[in-house]
């Protein structure tokens, strides 16, 4: 396989793995932390990924590293899955990248004020 082969099936198979989890290319990217642009040429072969980008895909699609790189014979489906909760918490995980240790600080405090809300809402009687 030639290196400009080897991109192509590495770009297939992250769009394969992309669209069964039904993640856009900007929602992929934001996971990601790469531009919609770059996403879209190693999608179509066109640039290489980093190894830094593969491992944070293996991460995100939940999968070994070599699963790039193999021909897909059924592109259809995966299988692989994300789970729901993966996937939530990359988003949100992708939403606090670049925030302050101030920042951060806020949202964790909202986090845990929202639990203790869940939490009583949970033991006291629905009014009727």
């Amino acid at each position: 396989m030639t290196r400009q082969e080897l991109r192509e099936t590495i770009g297939e198979n992250i769009r394969i793995e992309r669209k069964a989890r039904n993640l856009s290319t900007d929602e992929l990217a934001k996971l990601m932390d790469v531009s919609t642009s770059l996403l879209n040429l190693i999608e179509r072969g066109k640039r290489s990924l980093t190894m830094h980008n593969s491992t944070k895909l293996a991460q995100i699609f939940n999968m070994p590293l070599d699963r790039f790189v193999e021909k897909t014979e059924n592109p259809k489906n995966s299988p692989f899955e994300i789970t729901p909760d993966i996937l939530r918490r990359k988003k949100l995980e992708s939403l606090i990248v670049g925030l302050g240790d101030h920042e951060l600080e806020f949202v964790i405090s909202v986090i845990k004020e929202f639990k203790k809300v869940q939490a009583l809402k949970s033991v006291l009687p629905e009014n009727n």
